[in-house]
């Protein structure tokens, strides 16, 4: 065996280029990745091959106010001491458990928290301050009433404000609301009210009825059918109740139950069962309460048989769907109650009955009925339901439930249950369903409100990832056998997934905009992007270009599409009311009324692939290259990273003077191992990179090679 020097070919000297930037792939291994593809970027858009840091939102509707909003505020916590609590004669001594510096003094205001008796929570005014050396050993201040004493629960006193982690109101849903003249604006409702925000026009406020709310357990949903807007508020909010019996005089029914039914005047239910000479009975009722295990409710006309005698006979405690007729100058009301006018000429018939969601199909509403059931209304008819003809079970008996669904395909409906994928075809638009066909049991619907059609997919979050169908030559429906979220299954996997029901979806400008929560986070805080225009050889159909983070506590409560300045636009309401324009500015917003509207830069990031330049021998790095386009105020950093051995160092900070295109060349300081990248964070602006390159110099570390 013998060697050959390779004299100056030795260390020879490699360079490698990516021309554009289409998209990340962050699961991965960035030394496996294609140029132009990406390891991670947040808060970037790739458009015409470059990258920039993407638009920030604009506060749209500030004149609009909760009647009880979480406050939002920006501070840290001060330090919690333990401490425990006695009373006497109107003053509260708290006695601390470790003796603490002694920094407080009277007149302080202090927070406690923790005490099962709330009269000794909140921000208090100390009146004494007592020590012991350097340390203070108790506090005192004044208390109202006369709570046990000691307090008893884990008490914490510290120098910050009493900070409530629940509010009483905020957004339960929203929906686009078109006049009768074409006017787009969002309607929200929240927990006692709705709100109409309209580009350029005042917000306009509108009232439920007395005593109706939308609480935040409240499976809500808002959708327009012909000129009206109905607010659904859940299928039932409880087991139906054990009924004794139930008995009639006059028009005045009288329902026993078995037991407490812990149900108040101006609560409604939902009873059903009633069978032949007891159809009157049925539908949906605001109830009178008697007595702890009586109420009564009133039909509209009819002599049932009294006492009913149908065994199988329920009564559900529900929430009546609410109804507005658009116009701003009248409130919501609950629709028409009782049983139907027609029901003992056709006894299938039922008003509007609650659901958790609708959908306007044909010209039809399609809601629920129950948790593997749809019912269909009649044709441009919102107050008349047949149980007989309108009415589909698919799944009866199964360990799954019906998620949502979706129009797709001239009389077709996608029906996305929890575990499977259904489809059902309606041969004309008064008739019942005449073929249903299983899509699917290898996945289901995770969030109703992903679902978002894209031509020729339909795409949704499922417990796999995003999934979904293709429709082929023929028109049928192929489930996709990869996750289009296969390349960011990492960031999938992060999904908060005992809150991902509340995930929202919407396509919009080529793009699908999927907003989720992240770790611990019960909000949908950050939106993921996937580009439907930037395809390569090995992604088809795209690539995920983006992961939107915010400042705050912004999240997305949904996503709409409407009319901004004469242009389609996608909008965001959050949990607390606030509209925004989804990439408007140069910084991100964030409030709602003109004194609480703070501006955030928009933190761009991109994390590039591992540049093994042609070799996977060791490398000595010479330079980076980097060709940006750059406003006035634009500042990012770059730091150089190597990999076996890992090793990093900062190469560049700058901040643009001038409005310009720079071509950087780094010099990279004695970093060597097997592959390279650059790690690009921006700070202020919206910077935009357009080439990335890196040059090294090949070691041979026998400076020889076999013969």
């Amino acid at each position: 065996m013998s060697y050959q020097p390779l004299g100056r070919r030795d260390n020879p000297s490699a360079g490698e280029i990516d021309p554009a930037l289409l998209g990340f792939r962050s699961r991965i291994q960035p030394s496996a990745l294609p140029a132009g593809i990406a390891a991670y970027m947040e808060n970037m858009r790739c458009n015409r091959g470059t990258a920039r840091v993407r638009k920030g939102t604009k506060a749209l509707a500030t004149d609009i106010n909760l009647s009880e909003p979480a406050v939002i505020l920006d501070f840290d916590l001060p330090t919690d001491y333990p401490v425990t609590i006695t009373e006497s004669a109107g003053t509260a001594t708290a006695t601390f458990t470790v003796g603490r510096a002694n920094t407080w003094q009277v007149g302080d205001v202090i927070s406690i928290d923790g005490a099962d008796q709330p009269e000794y929570n909140g921000d208090v005014t100390l009146t004494a301050v007592n020590t012991s050396g350097p340390d203070i050993v108790s506090i005192e201040y004044a208390v109202s009433g006369s709570p046990t004493s000691p307090a008893t629960g884990t008490i914490l006193a510290s120098m910050g404000p009493y900070v409530i982690d629940t509010d009483n109101d905020g957004v339960r849903c929203a929906c686009v609301f078109t006049s009768p003249g074409y006017v787009e604006g969002i309607l929200f409702a929240t927990t006692d009210r709705a709100f109409l925000y309209r580009y350029d026009t005042a917000t306009a406020q509108i009232a439920y009825p007395t005593g109706e709310q939308v609480e935040q357990s409240d499976n809500c949903h808002l959708e327009q059918y012909l000129d009206s807007v109905y607010l659904f508020r859940g299928y039932q909010t409880a087991v139906p109740l054990a009924v004794t019996s139930i008995t009639r005089s006059s028009l005045l029914c009288t329902v026993t139950t078995t037991t407490a039914h812990n149900l108040a005047t101006g609560d409604w239910v939902y009873t059903s069962g009633g069978g032949t000479g007891e159809l009157e009975y049925n539908g949906l009722f605001q109830i009178t309460v008697a007595d702890t295990d009586e109420f009564t409710y009133s039909i509209n006309a009819g002599t049932p048989t009294s006492p009913a005698t149908a065994a199988d006979f329920s009564v559900r405690p529900c929430k009546a769907p609410l109804v507005w007729d658009g116009d701003t100058a009248n409130d919501f009301v609950a629709v028409p109650s009782g049983d139907h006018a027609d029901v003992v000429t056709d006894p299938t018939l039922r008003r509007m009955p609650p659901a958790d969601w609708c959908a306007e199909f044909t010209r039809r509403l399609i809601v629920p009925s129950g948790r593997d059931q749809l019912l269909a209304s009649d044709f441009s008819d919102a107050d008349t339901w047949d149980l007989q003809y309108a009415q589909l079970r698919i799944r009866p008996g199964g360990n799954d439930w019906v998620v949502g669904g979706l129009p797709f395909q001239d009389r077709g409906y996608l029906v996305l249950y929890r575990k499977s994928v259904h489809f059902i075809y309606f041969a004309t638009t008064t008739a019942a369903p005449s073929g249903v066909q299983e899509v699917t049991r290898a996945f289901g619907c995770v969030a109703r409100r992903t679902a978002v059609n894209t031509g020729d997919y339909v795409l949704w979050l499922s417990d796999l990832g995003v999934l979904g169908c293709r429709t082929d030559q023929n028109l049928n429906l192929i489930p996709l056998a990869r996750p289009l979220s296969d390349p960011v299954q990492d960031l999938i996997d992060t999904i908060n997934w005992t809150t991902a029901e509340n995930a929202v979806a919407k396509y919009w400008n080529n793009r699908l905009y999927l907003a989720v929560p992240v770790g611990t986070s019960t909000i949908n805080n950050q939106v993921l992007v996937f580009n439907f225009l930037n395809r390569t050889q090995d992604s088809p159909l795209g690539e995920w270009e983006s992961v939107d983070t915010f400042q705050g506590d912004f999240d997305v409560k949904d996503f709409l599409i409407l009319d901004y300045a004469g242009q389609k636009r996608l909008h965001v309401i959050t949990s607390y009311g606030f509209v925004f324009l989804y990439e408007q500015l140069d910084s991100d917003e964030w409030g709602n009324t003109s004194g609480e509207i703070g501006t955030y830069p928009v933190p761009g990031r991109i994390h590039l692939r591992d540049f093994q330049l042609g070799s996977i021998l060791r490398k000595k790095f010479n330079r980076a290259r980097l060709r940006t386009q750059l406003e006035v105020g634009d500042t990012f950093s770059v730091d150089f990273l190597v990999r076996n051995p890992d090793a990093e160092t900062s190469l560049l900070v700058y901040s643009a003077d001038t409005e310009t295109d720079v071509d950087h060349v780094l010099r990279v300081p004695r970093l060597r191992g097997e592959s390279g990248t650059m790690q690009i964070v921006t700070s202020a602006g919206r910077p935009e990179f357009r080439t990335f390159g890196i040059e090294g110099t090949v070691v041979n570390d026998g400076n020889n090679t076999r013969k």
